[in-house]
């Protein structure tokens, strides 16, 4: 067996391997093989590998020095499948770029400053431009401090994560149908209104009572129902044959597992969180969940978390014309199933201009692990 340099940290609500560039083959195309088995996939259980059964615990970053003026580090995300052979490069995972600032300062990648450091970062994914700004103590990422992310457990240190000019990563269009609401008719269901958005990844956004939920139910209520699964699969599938993803919506599973994923709201009311917490509607602007390689998320995905801030504020979007009272334009509350999620805003929304110029989120981050992992010959 071969062995390869690793960490093994957690960012925000997701966990994964990270990787220097140089220490994985020049050579590309044998990364798939690598990842796969690192998390020891094709396995629901993945009992052979470090993967965690579930999406968000099968993700995999490659950083690297940049050498693109203004750009610190070049990184890339991988959606490792449980269960099945294969890896995806599609999209950037907004939580798992929460290790990339702490990663790049404990392994000399930046200039460190202090008490923070500024960490520019270019995702491969989508070719866009992500500033972390991490807590540095002793030249080191610092790992004691008291922000609260929903979802962990405990306090951390405050990351601060903005996305910049964030629009269009995977369809080139804010708006990949050029539609702000579609409605599109779903195999043995009916027609389905939804806006389809583009904003740090491709997502799918529909109203709960359109697919008959209040908007509160909490991850397992809604993952062992097939007939809600399947509903999803379809709406993913015949979305994603709209914006080109796929020639025929039934081969979303295969040709695009990871995206785009799904979000569905309601209005903002109380519900008690994965830790038994009561979270008030007084906290949120609207209540949300999201669905990712079929299951709904414990906590919510940081690119869909951007792409749901944008919709919110786009006039004439499905979320925007549910929110017609309120004023989002520089903050966004988002309630999820492990609490609230708040997103910051710059945007330039005059007359028929709608620029996305960033969007911010807080995070922490954790290193887990350091030492190298095991794979048969590559």
């Amino acid at each position: 067996m071969k062995t390869i340099p690793c960490t093994f940290m957690r960012g925000g609500a997701c966990k994964g391997v990270i990787f220097h560039r140089s220490d994985l083959p020049e050579d590309v195309s044998k990364w798939d093989n690598i990842f796969i088995q690192v998390m020891g996939s094709p396995d629901p259980k993945q009992v052979d590998g470090l993967g965690g059964g579930t999406s968000s615990n099968n993700k995999v970053v490659v950083v690297s020095p940049s050498e693109r003026e203004g750009i610190d580090v070049d990184y890339t995300t991988v959606q490792v499948i449980p269960d099945k052979p294969q890896a995806d490069y599609k999209s950037n995972c907004g939580n798992m770029t929460s290790t990339v600032g702490p990663f790049a300062v404990d392994e000399g990648l930046v200039e460190v400053n202090e008490p923070f450091t500024i960490v520019k970062a270019f995702n491969t994914n989508t070719e866009k431009v992500v500033e972390l700004k991490v807590p540095v103590e002793n030249g080191k990422a610092a790992t004691k401090g008291t922000y609260k992310f929903a979802g962990v457990l405990g306090t951390a240190p405050e990351l601060s994560l903005t996305f910049k000019d964030p629009a269009g990563t995977v369809t080139g269009k804010l708006l990949p149908t050029g539609n702000k609401i579609d409605t599109l008719e779903i195999p043995d269901y009916g027609p389905i209104e939804m806006t389809i958005i583009d904003v740090a990844s491709p997502l799918v956004i529909i109203r709960a009572k359109d697919i008959g939920l209040k908007g509160k139910e909490l991850p397992g209520q809604l993952n062992n129902n097939n007939e809600f699964i399947e509903l999803i699969r379809k709406i993913r599938g015949v979305a994603s044959q709209r914006i080109g993803l796929v020639d025929n919506w039934e081969d979303v599973e295969s040709v695009t597992p990871a995206l785009p994923k799904v979000a569905f709201f309601s209005e903002a009311q109380d519900y008690v969180s994965l830790e038994s917490e009561t979270v008030s509607k007084e906290e949120m602007d609207f209540c949300t969940r999201i669905v990712s390689l079929q299951k709904v998320h414990n906590a919510y995905v940081f690119t869909g978390a951007i792409a749901m801030a944008v919709a919110a504020n786009l006039k004439g979007s499905i979320l925007n014309n549910f929110l017609t009272e309120k004023d989002l334009s520089k903050l966004v509350r988002i309630g999820h199933p492990s609490g609230i999620m708040p997103v910051s805003l710059d945007i330039l929304n005059e007359g028929d201009t709608f620029e996305v110029k960033g969007v911010t989120l807080k995070s922490t981050a954790r290193k887990i692990m350091k030492g190298v992992v095991y794979v048969d010959d590559f």
